[in-house]
């Protein structure tokens, strides 16, 4: 009998969950398809006019993904317009104004279950949604109003679909209070705020004519829809190729200085200012802000630029990231780089970077080891002249016993040689130092240039940073050029000068090494021979050119970066 009541009870509850699936409406679900081009006639078709109205929902969260944060959107993801009070929203280097409009997700909808009568038009142009299976391509375009005073060109972005811009000419909106549209117009949806207590601003657009363009008319930088978007998505696809291969190699650099493996060239307003050492280097400050005695040059910047049709448009923002990018020509030559330090000699050095210990271990080695065989050599030398010098004379061999005889008068020379060699390079080394010092005039920072963005924000950076930054610009063409030349600092003048610079540490390491053999070289009195070999280097005159002209050339460059950034 309990078998059968416990049956019964699965039965029934069966029964109830089927009831519920199917006798209650489900929630609106977003099942639509993909879509990565809009359809039907172009934004510019001048047989149709676009107009504006507006809309608030819900808590504005849409119901669709914000790329950026991974959930709904919800107001706070926007920004509200001062002067008409609609929604912005800043992606990818651009500010969009917040819209609905007809849709083709709309469409993948139909019958719509509050407005049956709706259907597709040819005369509407269809927009897309952005998702992640589309890599987030959005339908983007710029608008400018027709009938006010305002001339600025605005970008616009779908979020959303308006059911009345899918078929707007219906009478059935008339019954429902809607108003049907007139023939060939379109209608966008602007999307404002909640509770907005400045309603009175949308006024300022609401039914107000607009002219749109996606062809780059207003504008190359700005989104577009299918056609131009796939034109430009070859130039962006280079542009970042070319500053994926530009950080590839700066991150190798950065990596050998901190021994460790570095992963990011540009942070966030909030993760630098999280960050101590970011922080108290990179010095962000609000835009026109001056740091004293820190930077030697500051580089202005405007936040737009002039676009095609001579309108002004916004390339960089708040959102835009800031490179930190410590090491260039400039900074690997005043010895803030502790793999490239070439003082060997102090012994209070407390270099950390585990490349550069193990160089100077081999050359603290192999420097003392080789003094000691120098010093036998030079002993064991004078004993074998003076013994030949004996048998000269008594053997009658005049030209035998001068040479051992000028052999023994230069062993003085080489042991005051031996004894002086790592002074002279020690007093050399000073030199360069307080030579640097007086260059630099106290001013030692890994950034030097200020770059100053209009209306977004200062920093500190240097040549590879600031052209890092420019590449992060939305206009396409000019981040391509910035992105081409980074690439070409980076490859063609950073790594070239940082692999002197390795080469510069091990030569003069290599030369401290060798020096007691000078004094042996200066013993024996060889002439030098043609072409470059060992023992050439090992001749006094050009083991010492050899170490200034090493030591001496990153002077050079100090000299000419700051020649160009004080005067340039």
């Amino acid at each position: 009998m309990n078998e059968i009541q416990s049956k019964l009870k699965y039965i029934f509850i069966l029964i109830l969950f089927v009831i519920f699936i199917f006798g209650f409406p489900n929630p609106q679900t977003y099942g639509y398809e993909i879509h990565y081009e809009d359809e039907g006639p172009d934004v510019e078709d001048e047989s149709t006019k676009w107009y504006f109205t507006y809309y608030s929902d819900g808590n504005g969260g849409l119901g669709h993904i914000n790329p950026l944060t991974g959930s709904s959107f919800v107001q706070e993801d926007w920004q509200v317009n001062e002067t008409y009070g609609w929604h912005e929203w800043t992606y990818n280097g651009v500010t969009y104004v917040v819209m609905a409009a007809a849709t083709l997700e709309g469409l993948d909808e139909l019958p719509n279950s509050r407005y049956p009568f709706i259907d597709r038009q040819d005369n509407i142009h269809y927009f897309h949604y952005g998702t992640a299976d589309n890599d987030w391509n959005y339908s983007t375009f710029q608008f400018q109003f027709v009938d006010n005073d305002d001339t600025t060109i605005y970008n616009g972005i779908v979020l959303d679909t308006c059911e009345l811009a899918l078929d707007p000419s219906d009478p059935k909106w008339d019954e429902l209070g809607y108003g049907a549209k007139p023939e060939n117009t379109q209608w966008l949806d602007v999307h404002v705020p909640i509770g907005y207590p400045e309603t009175s601003k949308y006024a300022k657009f609401n039914g107000k004519e607009i002219r749109l363009t996606s062809t780059g008319t207003f504008s190359s930088s700005a989104g577009t829809t299918s056609t131009t978007r796939k034109k430009e998505l070859l130039l962006e696809l280079l542009a970042k190729g070319l500053g994926m291969a530009g950080d590839f190699l700066q991150l190798l650099i950065n990596s050998l200085e901190t021994s460790t493996s570095a992963v990011q060239l540009t942070y966030t307003q909030n993760e630098i200012k999280a960050k101590n050492n970011l922080a108290e280097a990179i010095q962000l400050e609000d835009a026109g802000s001056e740091i004293e005695n820190e930077t030697i040059k500051t580089i202005n910047i405007s936040d737009k630029i002039d676009n095609e049709a001579g309108n002004k448009v916004t390339v960089f923002t708040a959102n835009t990231e800031i490179p930190v990018i410590p090491i260039d020509a400039y900074t690997s030559s005043i010895d803030q780089l502790q793999l490239f330090d070439i003082n060997f000699f102090d012994t209070t050095n407390e270099n950390s970077n585990k490349y550069w210990r193990v160089i100077r271990n081999v050359v603290s080695v192999v420097s003392h080891s080789v003094l000691y065989i120098a010093a036998a050599l030079l002993i064991t030398m004078l004993i074998w002249r003076s013994i030949l010098l004996v048998k000269s004379s008594l053997g009658d061999d005049p030209e035998g016993a001068a040479e051992s005889r000028k052999m023994i008068d230069n062993w003085v020379k080489a042991i005051f040689l031996i004894s002086i060699v790592y002074v002279i390079m020690t007093l050399l080394m000073y030199l360069y130092k307080n030579v640097l010092s007086i260059i630099l005039n106290g001013n030692e920072t890994l950034y030097p240039i200020r770059l100053n963005v209009e209306n977004v924000y200062s920093f500190n950076t240097n040549y590879i940073g600031y052209f890092k930054y420019m590449s992060l610009q939305a206009d396409v063409l000019a981040s391509l050029k910035y992105s081409f030349i980074y690439f070409l600092m980076t490859w063609f003048v950073m790594g070239p000068w940082c692999l002197f610079m390795l080469a510069r540490t091990i030569i003069i390491g290599g030369l401290i090494m060798v020096a007691p053999l000078v004094a042996v070289t200066a013993m024996r009195e060889k002439s030098p021979k043609k072409g470059f070999n060992l023992t050439n280097i090992l001749q006094f005159n050009n083991w010492l050119k050899t170490y200034l002209i090493w030591l001496w050339i990153p002077l050079i460059v100090v000299i000419i970066y700051r020649i160009v950034l004080q005067v340039g």
